[in-house]
Order: C-alpha cells, then sequence, then structure tokens
C-alpha cells in the first residue's frame, strides 16, 4: 500500500475544510455549495493503479501519480470529475523528503548556450560525436539534452547515422541518456518537452531515460509547476507519434481537466487543438472558461478553437454561441480570410445563432463588391442551409456577381446562383442579374458538373424564371446519359422533372425535345412527415366518407406529391375521387388539394415560402386545384375533435354546411 505524499495530504485537508466552510456558507445563505466532497478512500488506493512513467508499453519506473475524483455542482448538475495525485513509495516514509525535486531547477549556463550553438553549426553525426570527446563532468544535463536533440535531427536526415560502427553509437547514447537521467530534475519544463519530442523520435532512446523523463513530467505536473502550454506540448507530441504513453496522455488531460480554470484566453486554443480525440469529454468542461474569456481573446486564437472544434467534429452549443458573441462584437476588424474560417465552421455544424448572422450581414453589406467571390460563396451556402432569408445578403451577392461575375469559375457561380430561387428571392434590379446569369452560364455550359447545371436551372424555375436556351441542351439523351452514370442520379432526375413541369406548365409554344423519367419509379421522397399525413387522412375519413378522400397522390403529369385531394360537386358535397382515362368526372366542380406545411417550408428568420415549395403551390393551382394548406405545428397539438374542428374551419369555404356540422358519411357524400 502506498502512502500519501506531505503536500498531497495538506491540499486534499485545505481542499476539505474548504469544501467544509463552502457547505456552511451555502447553509446559511441558501445557495447551493459549489464542490461536494467525496469521501475517498486513503491517498494511493483510489481508483486507478498502476505505473504511469513507463513509455511505449514498457518501463520500470514505479508509480508517480494516480487518479482519484470529486463531485462538482456547479447549481445546475452535479458531475464527477477527475483529480490527480502524487504516490510514494511506502519505505520512503517517514525518512523521505517530500520536497518537489524540481523546485531545484536551474538555468541554462553560459557554458551549456555555447556549447548548443556548437551543436548547431554540425552537420553530421560525427561532427557531434568529435564534439562531445571532453571530460563527461563538463556535460550536463542541459548539453546532454541539447545532443541528442542534435542527434534525433541528423538522424531524421540519415547524416551518416548508419555509417558509424554501432558499439561507438550505443556508448555515447548510453553517456547521454545517463547525464539526462541524473541531471532531470534541474531541467527546465522547455528542455523536458523537447525531451519528449526527442525520444518519440529516436528507436534508441534509452528506457530508464525515458522512464525518467515521463516521471519528471509527473511530478511537476501533480505539484503545479507545468504550464499549461507545456502540458499542451506534450500531450500533441505524444498522440501524434500513436506510440506515446496513454497513462501520461490520460494523467495530463485529468489535470487539465481538474484545472480548467487555469485556461486563459492566450493558451485556450492551444488546449482544443491539442485535444485528443479519446478525451472528448474535457470540452464541456472547457466550455465553461470559454464563458470566461471569450472576449479577451484574440482574433487569431477564436478561429483556431473552431477549426480545433472542427476537426474533433464536436458540437459545442455553448462555445459556438460565445464564439458568435465574440464575432458580433469585433466584426469591424476581422479580416476576409478569419471571416470565411468562421462561416466554414458553422456551416460544417448547421449551427444557426442571431449575432452570428447579424455580423456577417453588416460585413457583406459594407464590403460590398470589395469582397472576394469564396466568401460570397461560404455566405450564400450558409444562408441557402440555414434558409436564411437576409435581402441584405442577397442583393449584395447579386451587385458583386453582376460587377465581377466573368471572373467566377463554374462552381462559384453554382454557389452563389443557387441560393436565389431556392429562397424564392429575385434582387431589386434583376434585369441586369438575369442578363448577366444568362451570359455566364453560356461561357461556363460546359465546365458546370451536370448534377451543378440541373439544380442551378430548376432554381431559376423556382421564381418563374424558366432558363428555356438551357432547356433544350439538358433534357436531351446526350445529357441524360451522363446524368444516369451518376451517384445522385435520382436526385438530379428530381431536378430536371421540376424543371420539365415548369416548362410545360408556365410557357407557351415551347416545345420539350425529351421527357425525362425516373428509373426508380414514381414514389418521390419529398420532405413529407409521414405521421402527419396519416393523422390527417385518419381525420378527413372520420369526417368524410374514404372514397371522398384520396391520400397521398401524384398531381398528374407533376412529380407533386398532394397529401390529401378531395372533389367536390357544384353544391360543396364530397364527390368520389375518381379520374378515368386521366380526366376528372363531369359532376366534381373544385378539386381540392390538401397540403401538409412543416417548418422546413419556410425560411426560419420569416414567413417566407422556400422556392420549391412556393412553385408546387403554383404549378398545383395552374393545374385547376383550390390548394388548401394544414400547418404541423397547429395540427398535430390538437385532439380528435380540435382536429376535426381544425379541418372543419379550413375547408368551411368550399365544403357545403351541412357536411361541416352535425353531418354523418351518408349525408355529406354525393354519388
Amino acid at each position: 500500500m502506498t502512502q500519501p505524499s506531505v503536500r498531497a495530504v495538506q491540499k486534499l485537508t485545505r481542499a476539505s475544510a474548504a469544501l467544509a466552510l463552502c457547505g456552511q456558507r451555502s447553509a446559511v445563505s441558501g445557495h447551493s455549495p459549489c464542490l461536494l466532497k467525496r469521501v475517498l478512500p486513503p491517498v494511493g488506493c483510489c481508483v486507478k493503479r498502476g505505473s504511469t512513467s513507463g513509455s511505449q508499453g514498457g518501463g520500470a519506473g514505479r508509480n508517480v501519480v494516480s487518479v482519484s475524483s470529486i463531485l462538482l455542482q456547479d447549481g445546475l448538475e452535479i458531475q464527477e470529475l477527475p483529480i490527480l495525485v502524487r504516490l510514494l513509495d511506502k519505505g520512503a516514509l517517514p525518512l523521505a523528503s517530500h520536497t518537489y525535486p524540481g523546485e531545484h531547477v536551474r538555468p541554462m549556463s553560459a557554458e551549456d548556450q555555447d556549447f548548443h550553438f556548437l551543436l548547431q553549426q554540425c552537420l553530421s553525426v560525427r561532427d557531434v560525436f568529435k564534439l562531445l570527446e571532453i571530460p563527461s563532468e563538463r556535460v550536463t544535463g542541459y548539453s546532454a539534452s541539447a545532443a541528442l536533440q542534435r542527434l534525433c535531427e541528423l538522424q531524421k536526415m540519415n547524416a551518416d547515422w548508419d555509417d558509424l560502427h554501432s558499439f561507438i553509437r550505443t556508448a555515447v547514447m548510453k553517456e547521454l541518456n545517463d547525464t539526462v537521467r541524473k541531471d532531470v530534475g534541474q531541467l527546465s519544463n522547455e528542455t523536458l518537452v523537447s525531451l519528449v519530442s526527442c525520444y518519440m523520435n529516436m528507436d534508441s532512446f534509452g528506457q530508464e531515460c525515458l522512464s525518467a523523463i515521463n516521471g519528471e513530467i509527473e511530478k511537476r505536473m501533480v505539484e503545479e509547476q507545468f504550464s499549461i502550454e507545456n502540458l499542451c506540448a506534450v500531450s500533441k507530441l505524444l498522440h501524434i507519434s500513436g506510440k506515446g504513453d496513454r497513462d501520461l496522455i490520460n494523467s495530463i488531460w485529468v489535470h487539465i481537466a481538474n484545472h480548467y480554470q487555469d485556461v486563459d484566453e492566450r493558451c485556450m486554443a492551444r488546449v482544443l487543438e491539442s485535444l485528443p480525440p479519446s478525451h472528448r469529454y474535457v470540452l464541456k468542461v472547457l466550455g465553461r472558461q470559454v464563458q470566461r474569456v471569450w472576449w479577451k481573446m484574440k482574433e487569431e486564437d477564436a478561429v483556431a478553437c473552431l477549426n480545433a472544434l472542427v476537426q474533433h467534429n464536436s458540437l459545442q452549443v455553448s462555445i459556438m454561441t460565445h464564439f458568435s458573441h465574440w464575432l458580433f462584437l469585433n466584426i469591424h476588424t476581422v479580416s476576409e480570410r478569419n471571416l470565411m474560417q468562421f462561416v466554414a465552421a458553422f456551416i460544417h455544424f448547421r449551427f444557426s445563432d442571431a449575432k452570428f448572422i447579424t455580423a456577417v450581414e453588416r460585413y457583406v453589406g459594407a464590403g460590398g463588391e470589395k469582397l472576394s467571390a469564396n466568401l460570397l460563396g461560404l455566405v450564400m451556402e450558409y444562408c441557402r442551409m440555414r434558409r436564411y432569408f437576409s435581402p441584405t445578403i442577397l442583393d449584395a451577392a447579386a451587385r458583386h456577381f453582376v460587377q465581377h461575375g466573368h471572373s467566377y469559375s463554374a462552381l462559384q457561380m453554382f454557389t452563389i446562383l443557387r441560393p436565389f430561387g431556392q429562397l424564392n428571392y429575385l434582387p431589386k434590379d434583376s434585369h441586369q442579374f438575369l442578363l448577366q446569369t444568362e451570359r455566364m452560364l453560356k461561357q461556363r455550359f460546359d465546365d458546370f458538373h451536370p448534377a451543378h447545371l440541373a439544380e442551378l436551372l430548376c432554381s431559376f424555375a423556382f421564381v418563374e424564371k424558366i432558363p428555356l436556351n438551357f432547356v433544350q441542351k439538358v433534357l436531351t439523351p446526350s445529357f441524360l446519359s451522363r446524368v444516369k452514370g451518376l451517384d445522385r442520379s435520382d436526385e438530379v432526375g428530381v431536378w430536371l422533372e421540376m424543371l420539365q413541369s415548369a416548362v410545360k406548365l408556365e410557357t407557351r409554344g415551347v416545345r420539350v425535345p425529351y421527357l425525362y423519367k425516373k428509373q426508380c419509379g414514381t414514389e418521390w421522397k419529398d420532405e413529407r412527415m409521414w405521421m402527419l399525413q396519416s393523422k390527417l387522412e385518419e381525420t378527413l375519413g372520420r369526417m368524410f366518407s374514404r372514397l371522398a378522400v384520396k391520400a397521398h397522390t401524384f398531381a398528374p403529369n407533376t412529380v407533386y406529391i398532394i397529401d390529401a385531394e378531395m372533389h367536390l360537386s357544384e353544391e360543396g358535397r364530397p364527390v368520389a375521387v375518381n379520374y378515368q382515362g386521366g380526366q376528372v368526372s363531369p359532376q366534381v366542380a373544385t378539386r381540392l388539394a390538401m397540403l401538409i406545411m412543416g417548418v422546413d417550408h419556410y425560411c426560419v428568420n420569416s414567413g417566407h415560402l422556400m422556392g420549391k415549395f412556393a412553385m408546387r403551390r403554383r404549378h398545383l393551382r395552374k393545374l385547376g386545384y383550390t390548394v388548401v394548406e394544414v400547418f404541423d405545428a397547429e395540427f398535430l397539438p390538437l385532439t380528435r375533435p380540435q382536429r376535426e374542428q381544425y379541418i372543419a374551419d379550413k375547408l368551411r369555404k368550399w365544403v357545403h354546411q351541412d357536411c361541416l356540422t352535425g353531418f354523418t358519411k351518408t349525408e355529406c357524400f354525393h354519388r
């Protein structure tokens, strides 16, 4: 059984007293204590045992640290956080000194600095060995560390390392390793970090020296003599190599998580960049510290933090929200390159925040035609993906395209032009915008990917701008053969079918050269909420005869799904939905197309209808349907009687009153 060090016991004693005092104060004030003390076994008998001073699966070192835990309460939740405890051998008590060996760290002497300079002049391993031909007592730990680092660099360059006799190499390396191991307690933190890099890249590094370095790092870490930056550097070196001491990596991040309040605005980015994927749980703790320091962070550090989150592919809502506020406050000084990094991160996580989009609108509105096409493309893609309707951004993008569209690549054109139709918006000066679009499409037509071209042309059909000059090129056997070879051929087929429907319904005297039909059948995976559709069908079935309601039907000669279709006579009584030879029964006076409208059919910041659904409504009306829209947020929460009343109110304008009040199915159905 190992025993606690005097310093560790003193720290835990002070912590216990603080916890007790915190509990007393909270009892008086009525507030919850910030920390809850956990009853722990004696230090050294805690959660985890095993040496952490070995490396690469081996090592002869003894236990240096172990892991225990403590409960942390922040007013909202209680969680268990790991803590590090330094261990000493039982035989070392009570005679051993418990002072921290690193307290005797000495600075590098002038002789060491001169020796280090001479080492940098050595261009071969043989030169280093000649320089080391001095009395061994003059080679200090700093000099030996510098020699090992230089040998590591020369070995990477294969500078005559293999030309020397193995006995000579082994003898010199052993002497250097022994010197470093003997003086390891006197070396600076930076030197220890450089030695970690050295032993991770040298197969001939001594195991005892390696264990001594790791043990010294752990001792200084527990005694809080190692800075957060130093620990991050060590962790990154161990993780990148893939063969580092996993126990040491774990101890480092347990320590950082336990001391997260020491992570300030200067090292937050370094911590996030160094965090290994296996320790993502630390992100939640770091989010609390970001809340305290975000407003003091520099531009490059804020960008580095966001890029680190993207690398981890871990959405932290609190961190993203704080960086939205940071951008809102600093948008007047942010460079275009860094703003692109912000937008790319928000696109990656599909994250929305009002302050973020407000800041971007200000930047785009002020930048105008001076902005780069790459930044505009990212901003437009963010608006499209998040369904954010911003006339400020859209108009600025249109002006930029009119002015600089001749220099756009095909991908930039696709990214910037596509959102106009999908967000159902034409800029103020649409005439110049559309002329420039037609000119550039004609010039770049062959540069477009077939899927991009089909989607872009269809997006203009959403806003009733049919690109007739290009319809003759895409609805052809040669173009369609290219489409069928794509991985997303079904999705591209949907765009082409909607484009065909727009040409047939909204143009006169235009002959469609080739009618595209999807090969996967007539069912299209539209953005439908199937549960709502079944509820609607069930409600209509109770109110009217099931013959009078047909659910989930395709409008004739289109790709549009009608959630529920009803036919009414001139008197407003339901008639059986039946098409004979594609024609409606003569007694049908009104055809109702009931559509379920979800929140994703509208822009998130307004009631502005998205382009695809605006065209669906427009085309159904051109086909002779009366469109009745049922809103999911209104319909779904209702009880069964309330749903019937809701549908009755929706249909009251067209359905006979007798069929909506005190009705029975036989009374309302007109055969």
